[in-house]
Order: structure tokens, then C-alpha cells, then sequence
């Protein structure tokens, strides 16, 4: 075999330990939070790092040494712009190098790894195996939060998670990687990836068995008490249910005793979880239901604390009073810096002085956050950082959207739809979170956006009928 395919796939087994790492292991928590200071470095924390840019290094490698071509991705450019006016922003900047490394960082671990993806999505065969990784990683990072949640017992990482975690809770699901808003992102916008591997499975024991699998999902983003993914994620099986019929006639195709006979199995499963644990869960519904109550309720909250009075017009205004205060913190900085902002990924070192908090009390909230990912955009990158984001995030979609309409019905078409799915489910989640600093979502978003667009070069080169020959084969 010659060196430059063992340079595929060793940059695909980087990619592969990188997914599986951010999955399953809480890495940016083990070590604790602090804004004071320049970052420490710890290998557990910056693995992710390494492992994308060694694979990045032997793409440089394969370019020069074999004359390997650069492949134009659809959104090279616009990428391109994001990343010229996010560094514009550093200049004058108050924490100009710290805003520098967290821009090298993101990147490295962002759009860059896009790219490197899109470059080595050479054949249909390839992405497949890709997408199957990443649905049997994600599902097995859904199933342990499921047991965790339910059980109470976190076997791998609950030890470090306390000790170190800010968001550590047992009241909320949280995943193995550390984050119980993330946990629910990930399973939301992985979800349409998992049923798509549904689809596309042939043997029945391993269509019950991943089925099973995918019955999880939901209940996860439940037992995380996150309203914002609950709504995206309600979105995201809406848009799901037209490609949804087309289980109907796959299954019947499996055979009707065998559906039956695997349907038994699925049920007696479930109920003998719920039933084992049927105290847990209710009492995890009626905390979900509780939080809905609240948020629907329209009577006015007073509170008084800090020798001030603080009202509220409705029990949702009190509970997200501080993510509407953000939208007067990033006010306040646009008055002085309305087109770059204050400089990428210095929001938090910014932050106590341009906070806005006439409507709370500051010792209530220690985040120093957005909890909105275009408000952090434009807090870092100004009107231009903003403007040239969402041309981008535009782009992306433009681009999946139209490959998608062009190709015959096939797993390479279904796949195209579970990434918009979750695309534009996410795009909708952005509002309630700043999901691109959290770096697994940040390199499970990336990674999954390569995918698609590397299927979109590859369906352009290789012409459907190579594709769904390989749809067959499955």
C-alpha cells in the first residue's frame, strides 16, 4: 500500500479517537473554571486539540509531499471571511492574545476541521462508515446518560464531575462528556443521524436493537430539564415525521413475524426499565411538567434582595430573567464597539464591564454568558462578525439544501435530510445557548457539517447511480 493512502486513514483514525474522546469523556472538566489568568495547559484538556491538529499537519504533509490538490469546499470563502473579520476584531482589542489562542483554538476545532473533513469524504463508502461512527458513538453516549439519569449511579466520571464541573447536578441528566445543556444539544442534533442509521440497517436483530437505541434520544433530552432543546428538539421530530413514513414499509419488508417478535422484545425491555425504576422516573416527569408550568404561568414575581425590588411581569421573565438581561449587555457594547465588538472569544474577560443586571441580582449568576450564540457573535465580532456568520450559516444550508433536491431517493439523499434537520433545529437552539464555545457541540457541529458537505462534493463527482449502488450494499 502506497504512504499517501495510509495517510487517509491515519487522519481518519484521528478523527475517529477525537469523536469518541469528546463523546465519552469529560475533558474540559478536569480542571478547575477559573477566568483568572492566562489558560492552563493539560494534555487531558487539549487532547481534542492535538488529535485536530495533528490531522490537519498530515493534510499539509499529504499536500506538499505528494501534491495532493486542495479540494474547494462550497464554503471556502465565506469561511474565509468569518475568519478574517473574526481576527480583525482582536485588533485593539483589551485581551488581544488570549482572543488570539481561543481564535487559533476554536478554528482548529471548528471550520478547519470542516475542511478537513470535506478533503478525505473521497468515495460514498467512506462517509457511510463515517456517519454510522458517529450515530454508534452518540448512541452510546445517550444510553449511559440514560442509566446514569435513571439509576443515579454515573460509573466512569462522577467523581471528577464533582469535583471539578460547575455545571455538575444530579437534579438534571448530564452526559459523559460534562455538560447537561450540551447533553441535550447532542442528542438533539444527532438524533436524525440515528434514525437515518436505522433506515439504512438490514439485519432485523440489529434494526430492534439500534431501534431501541434510538427510543432513548427523546426521554434524554427530557431528563435534561432543558427547555430550549425541548422545543428544538419537538422541531426536529416535526420535520422528521414526512421521512419517518418511510419506516412503515421497511419494516414490513423485515417480515411480519420477525417485527412482531422484535417488538415484544423492545416493549418488555422498556417496561421493565420503567417499572424498575418508576419512582425515579415520575418524579423526573413532574419536575419537567413543574418547569412548563412556570414558564406558561402569566402571574407577575416580585423579589427583593441587594436593597433593591426587582418585578417581573410573568414566572418566564423571572426564570430567564438572565438571558434578557444579555441582550442589554451586548447593547451596552455595541454603543462602543458596534462593528468588531469587543474582540473574539474575550466576552468573558469583558463581561463584568459591560453587564447589565438592573433586572437580577449579580450574586445569583456567577456565567459569565450570552446564552445566545448570535448575541455572542455580535458581543465578540461586532455588526461585521455577526453579518458575515450568518452568511455563512446561510451558505451551509443553501448548499445541502439544493444537493439534496437534485438527488434520487436513496441513503445518500436521507442522509443530506437528517443533517438539515438537525441544522435548522439548531440554528433555533442558538437562541437560547452559546452552543459553539462548548467544544464537543462546537466539534460534533463541525464534523457532522463535513459530512454532509463532503457528500455533496462526492455526490457531484461520483454521480447517483455510484451512490446508490453503495446504498444496496448496506
Amino acid at each position: 500500500m502506497r504512504f499517501y493512502k495510509q495517510v487517509d486513514q491515519t487522519i481518519w483514525v484521528l478523527l475517529a479517537i477525537l469523536f469518541a474522546y469528546i463523546s465519552l469523556v469529560p475533558f474540559y472538566y478536569f480542571q478547575s473554571q477559573s477566568l483568572d489568568g492566562p489558560p492552563v495547559f493539560s494534555l487531558v484538556k487539549y487532547l481534542p486539540f492535538i488529535l485536530a491538529g495533528s490531522a490537519c499537519f498530515l493534510w499539509c504533509f499529504d499536500i506538499v509531499k505528494y501534491s495532493k490538490p486542495v479540494l474547494q469546499a462550497p464554503i471556502n470563502r465565506l469561511l474565509g471571511l468569518y475568519l478574517v473579520v473574526a481576527l480583525l476584531s482582536l485588533l485593539g482589542a483589551n485581551y488581544a492574545l488570549t482572543g488570539l489562542s481561543k481564535w487559533g483554538y476554536y478554528n482548529i476545532t471548528g471550520g478547519v476541521l470542516c475542511l478537513l473533513v470535506v478533503q478525505y469524504c473521497t468515495s460514498w463508502q467512506v462517509i457511510r462508515r463515517a456517519a454510522f461512527f458517529m450515530a454508534l458513538l452518540c448512541g452510546c453516549a445517550v444510553s449511559y446518560t440514560f442509566f446514569y439519569a435513571i439509576t443515579g449511579h454515573e460509573p466512569l466520571w462522577d467523581t471528577v464531575q464533582r469535583t471539578y464541573s460547575p455545571y455538575h447536578t444530579r437534579h438534571r441528566a448530564m452526559g459523559p462528556f460534562g455538560h447537561t445543556v450540551a447533553t441535550a444539544t447532542y442528542a438533539m442534533l444527532l438524533l436524525p443521524l440515528a434514525v437515518w442509521t436505522l433506515s439504512v440497517l438490514q439485519r432485523v436483530w440489529l434494526k430492534i436493537g439500534w431501534g431501541l437505541v434510538c427510543t432513548l434520544f427523546v426521554p434524554v433530552v427530557l431528563l435534561t430539564q432543558t427547555r430550549g432543546t425541548q422545543v428544538a428538539t419537538l422541531l426536529c421530530c416535526l420535520l422528521m415525521g414526512p421521512w419517518l413514513k418511510k419506516l412503515g414499509p421497511m419494516f414490513r419488508r423485515v417480515g411480519r413475524s420477525k417485527f412482531y417478535g422484535g417488538l415484544v422484545v423492545v416493549s418488555v425491555v422498556v417496561g421493565l426499565g420503567v417499572l424498575s425504576q418508576h419512582a425515579k422516573v415520575g418524579s423526573v416527569l413532574q419536575q419537567v411538567e413543574q418547569r412548563w408550568k412556570e414558564a406558561l404561568q402569566t402571574r407577575s414575581v416580585t423579589i427583593r434582595g441587594d436593597g433593591k425590588v426587582y418585578e417581573y411581569g410573568s414566572l418566564l421573565e423571572y426564570t430567564e430573567r438572565f438571558r434578557i438581561a444579555q441582550y442589554y449587555t451586548v447593547g451596552n457594547i455595541l454603543a462602543e464597539h458596534p462593528l468588531l465588538g469587543v474582540g473574539f472569544g474575550t466576552f468573558t474577560r469583558e463581561f463584568e464591564r459591560y453587564r447589565y443586571s438592573e433586572n437580577y441580582m449579580v450574586r445569583e449568576f456567577p456565567e459569565h454568558t450570552t446564552e445566545n450564540m448570535y448575541l455572542m457573535f455580535l458581543a465578540e465580532t461586532g455588526i461585521l462578525g455577526l453579518i458575515s456568520r450568518l452568511i455563512l450559516m446561510v451558505a451551509i444550508f443553501f448548499v445541502v439544501l439544493r444537493a439534496w433536491r437534485r438527488a434520487v431517493d436513496g441513503a445518500g439523499k436521507d442522509l443530506l435530510w437528517a443533517y438539515l434537520v438537525g441544522y435548522i433545529s439548531l440554528a433555533v437552539n442558538m437562541l437560547t445557548w452559546d452552543i459553539l464555545n462548548e467544544p464537543t457541540m462546537r466539534m460534533t457541529y463541525w464534523l457532522w457539517t463535513g459530512l454532509a458537505l463532503g457528500l455533496v462534493r462526492c455526490g457531484e463527482g461520483l454521480g447517483v447511480s455510484v451512490v446508490e449502488a453503495a446504498d444496496d450494499a448496506v
